[in-house]
């Protein structure tokens, strides 16, 4: 399977996509994913069992849905 980049050049092997990580950055990105996993953690902590286990079920679907989205 091939697919094109913005540019339109064509990708053919896995490789031809590397690196995956952008090459300049002012550490935003970084700060953003942070905050995130904290505010995630804070939410786990405040959640019964029982409903963590649903909304982990339920974010595991979503989760599938949208990666095999073409």
């Amino acid at each position: 399977m091939t697919h094109k980049s913005p540019s339109g050049k064509l990708f053919d092997h896995p490789s031809d996509m590397e690196p995956l990580l952008p090459e300049h950055g002012d550490g935003g990105l970084e700060s953003t994913a942070l905050l995130l996993i904290r505010r995630a953690e804070r939410l786990r902590g405040l959640l019964h069992p029982v409903t963590r286990k649903s909304v982990a079920r339920m974010v595991r679907s979503m989760n599938s849905y949208y990666s095999n989205l073409t």
